[in-house]
């Protein structure tokens, strides 16, 4: 059988002849390709916008689309675009790579809500280019241009094109979205240069990762003048119910310093990814130390006549029992969360376990994630070197502290040793200071460090940097648990680690919190109950004269206002604010809140 299609993109007729097909999935989308037929229209991006940032393993985006687009069940305006081959639907927890996140779809592992369109190990630090297009209406196109594999070789032949088109389609009163992928030319067959066996995945998942439709997992599959259509059906009549647990916290694990938090009352993000409401649920959330010995814990229930939590809409829980931080010894500690919904029809994402948080105080000598174990593993880039390749530690501090130094444990499998270069890093992933080269003999692990001597303000993000400087030479590295989800890499951009969830780094800040006793006052003199629908609500211990400053967390300034604050209870009119989570500042006192 043989089907003729006719749409058209920026100005071009786009005619596919469709010779085979395959699905349906769960949810009726079905693919249709025309493997043997020469004619396809390729769209030239000469004039399209250049996509910068992309690298060795990572994503960017957001690009916005300007237009509606339909996937599954639901529907988006704006889109992340990863290096190794996929486009994201939603904001992505990690970057796609064929190795952790499979070729195979639907598949739990993470990013889900995926177009994956050449799911390899692509490496656009040895050559490519990439562009988007959108005409703000109905379609947006993008485009890989003699993108190489990555290949620990110096002489890399590869090069790989494909295009991939989103489109709607009117029918009738309705719209429709689908996904049309040409392939330009290829050469390799995704082997990173013999180093693998040939690693490729071609299909789409929805953002639950249990419905999705795989094209192919053969590289020879791909070949220049193929186009491969993913036809979402204009009806369905599938249904599911998932509440997901999205993320602890802000999803990465943080300091609690005494003084400033001496109790904290944490919270979880849950998101209706499914298409029902869900109206009622239990979310459970417990702290447990070394020893696996809970600490804390408390329970959440959400009620009926909190009205339903409608698909696609999230939900933050602020569980009301407060931590006791002044009470637990420093260490490190695990947060473990789950949630119980009835009829939920997904249990993957339930749970959110070994989630690391950490408590200090004056006396803490340095901020670190690792566990101290005594011989940690060592990692590194396979044909990493001359610092284009590294590890790193991300360290957001909301109290002074003094570094002193950063150090790192490093090692060297290399014939006759390696080297490495240390650098700390402001949030930009600019250097603050960094070390000459260090020789790391073959067979050996020691701890090295670059001298610092600075005192940063409550609010910096800071990165300790490792750079691989030759091959076989990395950083110390454990999958002991809790994890921070603060370890990154480097392979041409900077990225968090593809390991984050399983992974910490040994890279420390050594120095010392310069929390004053004026501010240890402050902070107990004030606190932050909430914020809700516009209203501020803080109670102070006495009647002063603040500036009160609220800044969302890429750190823009959303008010400031000079307020007489009573004692007791005051009520602050912020006016029409979104819902997410904001840093409040009243002098040297800030705390972190949630709007809801």
């Amino acid at each position: 059988m043989m089907w003729l299609m006719m749409y058209i993109v920026n100005g071009y007729k786009v005619h596919q002849i469709i010779y085979g097909q395959g699905g349906p999935d769960a949810y009726g989308y079905i693919w249709k390709d025309q493997a043997d037929a020469p004619a396809y229209n390729w769209i030239n991006p000469a004039s399209h916008q250049v996509i910068n940032g992309l690298s060795d393993d990572n994503f960017v985006g957001p690009f916005p689309l300007n237009f509606k687009f339909k996937f599954y069940w639901y529907s988006t305006n704006k889109i992340w675009i990863h290096s190794n081959g996929a486009i994201s639907l939603s904001q992505p927890s990690t970057f796609y790579h064929p190795q952790t996140s499979g070729t195979t779809f639907p598949s739990p592992s993470l990013p889900n809500d995926i177009i994956v369109f050449m799911g390899a190990d692509l490496d656009f630090t040895a050559g490519g280019n990439a562009y988007f297009w959108t005409n703000n209406k109905d379609s947006a196109i993008i485009t890989f241009v003699n993108v190489k594999e990555w290949c620990p070789a110096a002489n890399n032949p590869t090069s790989h094109t494909v295009q991939v088109i989103l489109w709607n389609q009117v029918v009738g009163s309705d719209t429709n979205s689908h996904i049309t992928v040409q392939y330009g030319n290829q050469s390799g067959g995704f082997t990173n240069c013999g180093q693998s066996q040939g690693l490729l995945g071609v299909g789409i998942e929805a953002i639950t990762g249990n419905v999705g439709l795989t094209y192919t997992t053969q590289p020879s599959q791909l070949t220049n003048g193929l186009v491969v259509l993913f036809q979402r059906p204009l009806n369905s009549n599938y249904q599911i119910k998932d509440l997901a647990l999205n993320q602890i916290l802000d999803g990465y694990g943080i300091f609690l310093h005494k003084s400033i938090h001496p109790s904290f009352n944490p919270y979880i993000v849950v998101y209706n990814q499914g298409t029902l409401n869900v109206d009622t649920f239990r979310a459970v959330i417990t702290m447990r130390d070394k020893n696996n010995v809970v600490v804390y814990s408390d329970t959440f229930f959400y009620k009926t006549s909190y009205g339903p939590i409608a698909p696609l809409n999230s939900y933050t829980v602020n569980f009301s029992k407060p931590i006791n931080v002044s009470a637990i010894a420093n260490n490190y500690y695990s947060l473990n969360a789950s949630i119980l919904v009835p009829g939920d029809q997904v249990s993957f994402n339930n749970s959110f376990n070994n989630f690391e948080i950490r408590i200090i105080d004056n006396s803490t000598t340095y901020l670190a994630w690792d566990t101290n174990a005594t011989n940690p593993g060592i990692t590194w880039w396979i044909g990493g070197s001359n610092g284009n390749a590294g590890f790193g530690n991300r360290f957001i501090i909301d109290f002074p502290f003094k570094v002193d130094s950063l150090r790192a444990f490093v090692g060297s499998a290399k014939s006759g040793g390696g080297q490495v270069k240390l650098a700390l890093l402001d949030s930009m992933f600019n250097p603050i200071v960094q070390s000459n080269l260090i020789n790391v003999p073959q067979n050996q692990a020691f701890w090295v460090s670059l001298p610092v001597n600075q005192v940063f303000p409550a609010g910096t993000k800071l990165y300790g940097a490792v750079y691989q400087w030759t091959d076989s030479t990395g950083i110390g590295i454990e999958n002991a648990g809790p994890y921070s989800f603060n370890a990154f890499e480097y392979t041409g951009a900077w990225a968090l680690y593809r390991d984050a969830s399983s992974a910490d780094i040994y890279i420390r800040l050594y120095g010392s919190p310069q929390v004053s006793i004026s501010e240890n006052r402050e902070h107990n003199n004030l606190r932050i109950i909430s914020l809700n629908k516009g209203i501020l609500l803080i109670n102070s211990n006495s009647r002063i004269l603040k500036e009160i400053k609220i800044f969302d967390v890429s750190g823009r300034l959303v008010f400031s206002k000079e307020v007489n604050l009573e004692k007791g209870l005051n009520y602050l009119e912020i006016g029409k604010i979104n819902k997410g989570v904001y840093i409040v500042k009243i002098d040297k006192f800030s705390q972190k809140i949630i709007a809801n």
